[in-house]
């Protein structure tokens, strides 16, 4: 949930760069000031004073992370495959590529630490996050889960061969230890009897038995299977 003073941030910069006037401005914080807990950016998008990318790219620029469209960036075929698909709906994220060893993730709260040291411990990569529009996020994951990139729409990079070994290893090994550890610990914290770890083609499910009743949890990929029953 975005922070009030960043809210406070926010409208001043939107009056800075003339995407708001300050009569505006005014007008939200004072339905905000009468209980309306709406987010400002969510408010002024409903009343028509700027648009989505423009509250985006704004906020970006408050918490000092980058801003990109995910219709038009560049993404990175491996850095994409390297997120199961349930981690993608869960946290409603969307991975773009890879700087300097670690993963880049578009999300619409870059400021959530707890999310980010989730898929920090998820995925084995320390986390680069970048904003980009909700709407664009929610397209992106609807694809994901209709089983296409999440990112058709854009542009794909094509990746070098060498490269995607390296990615591939790190999302496949170093995840592996981490998910075995949080798998045990979500199934003592919900009181799970048994954990089951079903292959399937394209990826694995894992489900917890409670109270005599399967219940899914998590879908990793497939390649995680022989690294994740040895641990």
């Amino acid at each position: 949930m975005q922070d009030k003073s960043d809210d406070v941030l926010l409208g001043s910069r939107l009056v800075e760069e003339g995407i708001i006037n300050p009569s505006q401005l005014e007008e939200v914080l004072t339905l905000n000031a009468a209980g309306d807990e709406t987010p400002l950016g969510t408010i002024l998008t409903r009343l028509g004073y700027c648009s989505e990318d423009d509250i985006t790219r704004v906020m970006a620029g408050v918490l000092g992370v980058e801003f990109i469209s995910l219709e038009t960036y560049p993404v990175d075929k491996a850095a994409a495959a390297a997120v199961p698909a349930e981690v993608i709906k869960r946290y409603r994220v969307a991975p773009v590529g890879v700087r300097d060893g670690k993963l880049v993730l578009a999300m619409e709260n870059p400021s959530d630490i707890t999310v980010l040291d989730d898929l920090r411990f998820l995925t084995g990569f320390d986390i680069v996050p970048v904003m980009a529009p909700g709407s664009e996020l929610d397209a992106a994951v609807e694809r994901h889960s209709r089983g296409r990139l999440p990112f058709e729409t854009g542009t794909v990079e094509e990746t070098p061969a060498e490269y995607v070994t390296v990615v591939e290893d790190k999302a496949s090994e170093g995840p592996a230890v981490r998910l075995a550890n949080l798998i045990i610990a979500q199934a003592v914290d919900a009181g799970a009897s048994d954990i089951h770890v079903e292959p399937y083609e394209h990826h694995l499910r894992i489900r917890f038995r409670i109270d005599g009743v399967l219940h899914d949890w998590l879908e990793p990929p497939r390649r995680m299977h022989a690294s994740l029953i040895s641990r």
